[in-house]
C-alpha cells in the first residue's frame, strides 16, 4: 500500500534525523491506514510506536491514545477500549487553550477533538453501544463545524455525519439517519474511507428497514456516488 510505505519512509527519515514528533506522526498516520485495511492490531502496534516518541502533553498523544481505543474496539476488546479511551480523555481535558502547530502549520487542537469525537463514535458503533456512538457522533459533527473552512476535513466530516446516521438508524431514527447519509454522500472527498462507511450505513438500512423508501433512495445515492 502506497500510504503506508510513505507513512513507514516518515518514520525512518525522522528517527535518523532525531525528529520525535515527526516519529509519532508518521505513526499516526500508520496506524489510521491499517485500521482502514481492517488490520486492528497492526493500528494498536502502530499507535504505540508513536506514543514511544510523542512529546509529553502533546494534542498528538491524544490522537494515539484516540487510536489504540478504536483499533481495541474493533477487536472487540471493551476493557482495553475503555483504558485507552480514558488515558486519551484525561489527556485531552488536560491540553492548554493554545495548541501548538503541526510541522506542516496545521493547528493541533482540532485534530485532538476529531479523534475524540469521530474515532470515539466509531468505536462505540463497534461494540454496539449506539447511544454513546450518536452522542460522540453529534459531537463530532459539532467539532468539524465548528473548525475554520481552510482546516476542515471534509472526509472526516462525512464519517462522521455516517457514524450518526448508522447511530440513528440502529436507534429508530430513519428519516434522520437518511439525512445525515445524503449529506455525507455529497460531500467532494469520497475517498474510500468515506465509500466504506457509506456502505456500513448502507447495510444497516437495507437490514433494519427492508423495503422502505428511505433505504432504497440511500441506496441509490450509494450507486451514484460508486459510478
Amino acid at each position: 500500500m502506497t500510504g503506508e510505505a510513505y507513512a513507514i519512509d516518515c518514520f525512518e527519515h525522522a528517527d535518523q534525523a532525531g525528529h520525535d514528533e515527526l516519529c509519532a506522526w508518521a505513526a499516526d498516520a500508520m496506524a489510521s491506514i491499517a485500521l482502514h485495511a481492517d488490520q486492528p492490531s497492526r493500528a494498536v502496534s502502530a499507535a504505540l510506536r508513536g506514543l514511544d516518541r510523542v512529546p509529553t502533553g502533546h494534542p498528538l498523544a491524544v490522537r494515539l491514545h484516540a487510536q489504540a481505543s478504536r483499533s481495541h474496539a474493533r477487536l472487540g476488546n471493551r476493557d482495553d477500549f475503555q483504558d485507552t479511551y480514558q488515558q486519551a480523555d484525561e489527556l485531552w481535558n488536560a491540553l492548554p487553550t493554545r495548541t501548538p502547530a503541526r510541522p506542516d502549520g496545521t493547528d493541533t487542537g482540532p485534530l485532538a477533538a476529531y479523534a475524540m469525537t469521530t474515532y470515539t463514535a466509531s468505536s462505540y458503533l463497534w461494540l454496539g453501544d449506539y447511544e454513546h456512538a450518536r452522542h460522540h457522533a453529534e459531537r463530532a459533527v459539532q467539532a468539524h463545524e465548528a473548525t475554520p473552512a481552510s482546516q476542515r476535513s471534509l472526509s472526516r466530516e462525512a464519517i462522521a455525519h455516517l457514524d450518526l446516521g448508522i447511530a440513528l438508524a440502529h436507534l429508530g431514527a430513519l428519516d434522520e439517519a437518511l439525512a445525515h447519509g445524503l449529506r455525507a454522500l455529497g460531500s467532494p472527498r469520497m475517498v474510500t474511507s468515506v465509500h466504506a462507511r457509506a456502505a456500513d450505513l448502507d447495510s444497516v438500512l437495507v437490514a433494519k428497514y427492508p423495503g422502505t423508501s428511505q433505504a432504497a433512495e440511500f441506496q441509490a445515492a450509494v450507486a451514484d456516488t460508486r459510478g
